[in-house]
């Protein structure tokens, strides 16, 4: 028999999904080579904002904004739309695994997380 310890199954209960309630919507400046020279141009951001079962973004959601960003409005979300999170077997600390939205093609969450948790293998030896 083997002494190689095999790695415990990605399950259901390892991954779990906080909802997606609105979307900050920001800009920020940038600049780039044009024509004219160094021109001014602007980024739209997108942050999703979402709320864990104790009704707080208790998980790291919160928003930060750069000095020169600014707020142009927020917009709530589609209903059924989901942050979807979870456990790599035999780790402690929680991945974003992505979003999951109602109506939408979404991966095999079970398989994200057993890639998420092949990579950080590789990166963590």
């Amino acid at each position: 028999m083997s002494d190689v310890k095999r790695k415990p199954e990605v399950t259901e209960e390892d991954i779990w999904k906080e909802p997606v309630v609105a979307f900050l919507i920001t800009k920020i400046p940038y600049y780039s080579k044009g024509p004219n020279g160094r021109e001014r141009k602007y980024a739209v951001n997108c942050y999703p904002i979402t709320f864990d079962w104790e009704g707080a973004t208790s998980n790291d959601t919160g928003v930060e904004l750069e000095e020169e960003e600014r707020v142009l409005g927020i917009i709530p979300a589609p209903p059924g739309s989901f942050l979807v999170m979870g456990f790599p077997p035999g780790d402690d600390v929680a991945v974003k695994l992505g979003y999951e939205f109602s109506g939408a093609s979404n991966p095999d969450w079970k398989e994200e997380l057993a890639r998420k948790s092949k990579e950080n293998q590789l990166t963590n030896w």
